[in-house]
């Protein structure tokens, strides 16, 4: 009897022995979870640590650098909607991303649509800016001339759907049939007629008086006898009063010679030899060079007076 209690406390203690075991064995492989809470391993959780999240703003929501808020002023003679004024302003204005980005600052003026290919002028909104300020962004008082036509400045700009041209490169990269320049030489000088037909009536006999006393003493005789005389056609012209200074030129020919005088940028083309580029101020003559070194007239005076050289004298 005594050996069969021996035995079974062998027995009990190898139950006890594999039991703890095989606790061991399920708390190490995670097959325990399955068991009943009362039946499971005490074992401590796992470390864990939630995956960082980052907010990425949708394509769509970006901010485009080029867009433009507000709406520009819109001006004829040809029509223009406002979005495709806003694409025009838009595509322009890349080139000039220090510039404002408030549409409602500039004029988007309108020539003439060719199927899609508009002709346009963009410029500042004259309501908008400083008394005195001058409009260095856009390339204003250089003419443009090409086949006899001669556009008194050049800020035409034009607009194919994808790109801003000047007048000049978009005539030579055929963006403009040689018909539709034609076409639209005739409404930009309609639109300008006031400034192609400024025929020198506008000096009075005490202007003249003044002109003919700086003339006389340069060169021994009068610039002219009577008003008449100056304009055009004819080889008197007079190119403005710019402060108290009149710009006159004497053309000697019809022809414009090979020489010429370059004043801070602009290139005045005539015969120097024979031909005066002048200007009476206080019935003294200078040459135009000489009053602009003395500040008879200034850098805008003479992209003006370039136009009206330009316009007169070829």
């Amino acid at each position: 009897m005594r050996g069969n209690n021996f035995l079974l406390i062998i027995i009990i203690l190898f139950v006890i022995a594999f039991a703890v075991a095989f606790g061991v064995i399920f708390a190490g492989s995670g097959i325990g979870s399955g068991l009943p809470s009362a039946f499971r391993p005490v074992t401590a959780l796992p470390e864990t640590t939630l995956p960082e999240t980052t907010q990425t703003t949708p394509e769509s929501e970006k901010q485009d650098p080029n867009s433009l808020s507000g709406k520009p002023k819109i001006l004829g003679p040809g029509k223009l909607e406002k979005q495709i004024a806003l694409n025009i302003l838009k595509t322009y204005l890349k080139q000039y991303p220090h510039k404002s980005r408030d549409a409602s600052d500039y004029v988007v003026k309108c020539y003439e649509n060719f199927d899609g290919t508009y002709v346009v002028s963009i410029n500042l909104d004259p309501d908008k800016r400083n008394e005195g300020d001058f409009d260095q962004l856009f390339d204003n008082n250089k003419t443009f001339r090409l086949n006899g036509c001669t556009f008194l400045d050049q800020d035409l700009l034009v607009y194919d759907g994808k790109r801003t041209q000047s007048l000049a490169i978009a005539y030579y990269d055929e963006l403009l049939t040689l018909d539709e320049y034609y076409h639209l030489y005739e409404v930009y000088k309609q639109e300008h007629s006031s400034e192609y037909n400024t025929v020198n009536h506008t000096l009075t006999k005490d202007e003249l008086d003044r002109i003919n006393t700086a003339w006389k003493a340069k060169f021994g005789n009068v610039f002219a006898e009577t008003l008449d005389e100056i304009g055009e056609p004819g080889q008197k012209l007079f190119y403005g009063k710019y402060g108290d200074a009149y710009v006159l030129f004497y053309r000697a020919t019809d022809t414009v010679g090979e020489s010429g005088i370059g004043i801070s940028g602009f290139t005045f083309r005539f015969d120097v030899g024979k031909s005066y580029l002048w200007v009476c101020c206080n019935s003294k003559y200078y040459s135009l060079s000489d009053a602009y070194s003395r500040g008879l007239v200034n850098i805008f005076d003479i992209a003006m007076i370039y136009a009206e050289h330009e316009k007169w004298a070829h």
